[in-house]
């Protein structure tokens, strides 16, 4: 960005990029600007006289920089932006003298033979260490829609050269594509207005893209309520279909024969799940229906998981053929890269396979049969099925089979998934199986007495079923309270309670931790609670990767590594027949849970890389060494991200043997992060303890003799005892760099964002770039944090003894302080007194005066109307300055302490 802006940095000699001047951090220092301010002051001063011929003095290029401060200042974000953006290219209307009209003041000359008046600038903000690969923007990602569609309208090109497909990983995030992508499409001046059709294959999905638009404030999505409704859409009495955008099933598009195919080639479809919508192959595919009746239309798929087979090809039904090859795909969002960007987690797959009773030889049936079965979408077809050849499903639920299958699930679950509050999915051939698993369940969870209600069925309903399975016809709301409730992680959980419930816990609800699935919830079900599935049922190919991706969204919250797929089926025995996907793919969405193992030691030694030289030992001068190690606040960064990425493979392996080596050295580290961020937080209660995920804890508590060093540590906040507190640390290099951390921490408190505390954190800033790595200068570097602590703790007393309590009093004391000619502190509190109180009694100051422009404007005003009273001569400030320096700060600190601003 810099060298596109700039040309710093370039190869190529002479290289100015955009004409943009490259300032580099000493000289954006020289200016004293603020890191948030986007406006180098100064230099826009300078240009605006420089642009505008009337503007003769600062003074009258001050008037139109405040303009546009305060339009940047509006509450509302969006029409500050809005509103800046016009005043940057139309310019401000400020009076330059008192009398005439009103002049308008330019920020920018954007004639070309003037361009060289502006003067922008292109900085580096921040150091930055490393290089980290950014996701790319969702909105960038749907580019390539609609590049291709504005290459192509208008044009005499075939219906398929107007396809595309999107191959975007499950979990990443297709809904919002879809969302972005048409709200491009509905803005771009060139299509005018066009009708967008998102299609989906279920109803429930069309219910939740639908809401997914509410969600992003997309405006004017309709869904299509059915056939009828649908066709209404399209046969719009102007001979051309609605413009807008519209949900709508891909069922929708049926008894169609009364509708003529639509010409234009103004309409986008976007196909949600394109992989498996588009196989219909009968005379009565609603696919093909689609097609005929939008012949021109442009059709983009969206899938994670496309199909390459010979008779179904994803690839080949949204792809046009380019230069003599099958275009692949138009946008690619990979598995790899998904994962490193956050949007998903890894999978890692456990083979424990239980084998059938009878030796499966001898059932004549092999495993690519089994898929095929299971791939049957009709209900009653896959009953038929069933009855006619049912044998190795018999097998598969046999009661002794089921009960070794349940036995082993929830010794897994109460090991691996649960004591981390995750949740898990079980999932079995068919209802039958279901109905069976959930009974041995129930009886093997009496027998540990715990709650049956742990666990629950999800299943479709069918009309004939027995007693057995009818027990599990909830209907369609009570399927959607379960799943609801399901989701809920453990602290939603407590809240859901409480507030149903109250504080008596025997009274709670219990959890729903395990669901219980054949089919339902196999796709399309948005779970991030859910951890684990564990699998008895044949998969294959794009099924078996939408099913395990159930396992694999983020729950930053509650430290979540990873997703597991525990497969009791066999499924993985080979897993290149059960993914028939390119081998990069297959690795990518599975890894064998032995590899996740073995980065165990690799994790804790990158940890221990911030305490080189230290040895573990459960002593406070230990501990103190390794938090003088990461003092610098980049190093204590290092560590935490390091951390927080061990915590979460710990909690995901744990209690599995392999971390038994690691254990002393994890605790260590443990008591190091605890210390750390009690110091940061200036707290001595176990608060932070609490933070650590519940495995740690658990370890921790077996022996506690690290934590015991790193809790007797101690904790302060900068008070007017401080000091003594920093007495007990040994040396002056432990309390520079106790102090230092809580400095930091304070300074950059939410409430304390002052003009004081700014000009503070501003020396801390200062004193900590003065790096002495040998720490020689430790007492004087102590001596200067403790100045900058006791002007702190000054500045938390200051207010009552100059009786400046009453809101707004001490932070216009404090800009008077900084901008005054007089240093006396009396007169300069009586000063602000009296200007506080002139604003008070004008009715300026009422609660929500600064939401308003015209609020803001007002205390301006009066503000520097008072300001010219002789009695305030003492400070200094010109009567003649029209903007004196001091009156932007003073009206934005009164902002800040306006209650209901």
């Amino acid at each position: 960005m810099i060298r596109w802006l700039s040309g710093h940095g370039s190869p190529a000699p002479g290289d100015e990029g955009l004409g943009w001047t490259y300032r580099g951090e000493s000289e954006m220092a020289a200016f004293a600007r603020p890191l948030q301010d986007p406006l180098v002051e100064t230099l826009l001063v300078e240009a605006i006289i420089r642009i505008n011929e009337q503007v003769n003095t600062r003074a009258q290029a001050l008037l139109a920089v405040n303009a546009l401060r305060r339009t940047m200042s509006k509450p509302d974000r969006l029409a500050a932006n809005r509103d800046t953006l016009d005043l940057l290219r139309d310019g401000a209307r400020v009076e330059l003298v008192p009398g005439p009209d009103a002049t308008t003041v330019h920020f920018i000359a954007f004639e070309p033979g003037r361009q060289h008046l502006n003067d922008f600038t292109a900085t580096n903000q921040y150091r930055v260490q490393g290089v980290k690969q950014c996701r790319d923007d969702t909105v960038l990602l749907v580019n390539d829609i609609l590049d291709r569609v504005l290459s192509l309208v208008g044009k005499p090109v075939t219906a398929q050269d107007r396809t595309g497909l999107v191959w975007h990983t499950q979990g990443s995030g297709k809904s919002l594509t879809m969302v972005f992508a048409a709200y491009k499409l509905t803005r771009s001046a060139t299509l005018d207005n066009p009708t967008v059709l998102i299609v989906v294959d279920r109803r429930d999905l069309k219910t939740q893209i639908a809401d997914d638009f509410d969600a992003c404030d997309f405006p004017g999505v309709r869904k299509a309520m059915g056939v009828e409704d649908l066709k209404g859409i399209l046969r719009n009495p102007s001979g051309k279909p609605q413009r807008g955008t519209f949900v709508t099933t891909l069922q929708s598009f049926q008894r169609m024969a009364d509708l003529r195919p639509l010409d234009d080639d103004n309409i986008i479809t976007l196909v949600d799940e394109c992989h498996r919508s588009q196989k219909g192959t009968t005379a009565e595919s609603h696919a093909m229906t689609m097609r005929v009746k939008l012949p021109n239309a442009f059709r983009f798929g969206l899938t994670g998981t496309p199909i390459d087979r010979a008779m179904l090809n994803t690839h080949r039904d949204f792809g046009p053929v380019i230069g003599g090859e099958q275009e692949r795909y138009l946008s690619y969002y990979g598995i790899k890269r998904a994962i490193k960007d956050g949007a998903t987690l890894e999978v890692h797959y456990i083979r424990d396979k239980v084998p059938f009773v009878l030796d499966e030889k001898a059932l004549n049936v092999g495993f690519e049969q089994m898929c095929a079965e299971m791939e049957v979408d009709d209900e009653e077809a896959k009953d038929l099925i069933q009855r006619q050849r049912s044998q190795w499903k018999e097998l598969a639920r046999h009661p002794d089979r089921v009960e070794i299958v349940v036995g082993k699930m929830l010794k897994h679950f109460l090991a691996y998934p649960d004591p981390s509050g995750f949740k898990a999915q079980l999932v079995g051939v068919d209802r039958l199986a279901c109905a069976r698993f959930k009974d041995a369940l129930d009886a093997k969870l009496k027998e540990r007495r715990l709650p049956v209600a742990w666990s629950d069925v999800i299943i479709s309903e069918g009309q004939n079923d027995d007693a057995d399975l009818s027990r599990f016809h909830y209907g369609k709301q009570k399927q959607d309270d379960l799943i609801d409730y399901f989701k809920l992680t453990p602290s939603q959980w407590e809240e859901w309670n409480r507030e149903r419930y109250g504080e008596l816990r025997e009274t709670w609800r219990p959890p729903l931790k395990i669901l219980i699935v054949c089919d339902r919830l196999l796709t399309g079900f948005d779970a991030p609670i859910e951890q684990v599935m564990y699998l008895d049922k044949p998969l294959r190919d794009h099924n078996l990767l939408q099913a395990v991706a159930r396992t694999n969204r983020p729950l930053p919250a509650m430290s979540k590594r990873t997703g597991v797929v525990v497969d009791y089926f066999g499924v993985f025995t080979d897993l290149a027949k059960a993914l028939n996907f390119d081998e990069n793919v297959r690795e990518e969405a599975l890894i064998d849970w032995q590899a996740l193992k073995a980065t165990v030691p690799g994790e804790v030694a990158r940890c221990m890389e911030s305490f080189k030289g230290i040895r573990i030992a459960d002593t406070r001068e230990c501990l103190l060494a390794a938090l003088r190690s990461i003092k610098d606040p980049d190093a204590a960064k290092v560590f935490e991200h390091n951390f927080k990425s061990l915590e979460r493979l710990w909690e995901a392996v744990s209690p599995d043997p392999c971390l038994y080596a690691h254990r002393d050295t994890y605790r260590w580290l443990c008591s190091i992060y605890v210390a750390y961020r009690r110091r940061l937080r200036s707290e001595a209660s176990r608060g932070t303890f609490g933070e650590l995920s519940a495995k740690t804890r658990e370890l921790i508590e077996q022996n506690t003799a690290f934590m015991d060093v790193a809790l007797a540590l101690p904790v302060f906040k900068i008070d007017k005892d401080y000091v003594a507190k920093l007495d007990e640390l040994p040396s002056a290099a432990d309390k520079a760099a106790a102090l230092e951390a809580i400095l930091t921490a304070e300074l950059a408190e939410e409430d304390s964002s002052g003009f004081t505390y700014r000009q503070l954190g501003e020396r801390l800033a200062r004193l900590k770039a003065k790096k002495d790595a040998l720490d020689k200068a430790a007492e004087e570097r102590l001596k200067d944090l403790q100045d900058i602590a006791d002007e702190a703790v000054k500045r938390v007393e200051e207010p009552e003894m100059l009786f400046l309590t009453r809101p707004g009093e001490y932070a216009l004391f404090s800009i008077l302080r900084a901008f005054s000619a007089s240093q006396d502190t009396a007169y300069l509190a009586d000063c602000a007194r009296e200007m506080v109180a002139h604003l008070r009694d004008n009715q300026l100051l009422v609660p929500g005066w600064s939401r308003s422009k015209g609020g803001r404007m007002r205390v301006e005003q009066s503000l520097l109307a008072e300001s010219w009273n002789p009695s305030y001569a003492a400070l200094g400030f010109d009567p003649d300055d029209a903007d004196p320096p001091f009156l932007m700060p003073a009206v934005n600190e009164l902002v800040s302490t306006d209650a209901s601003g």
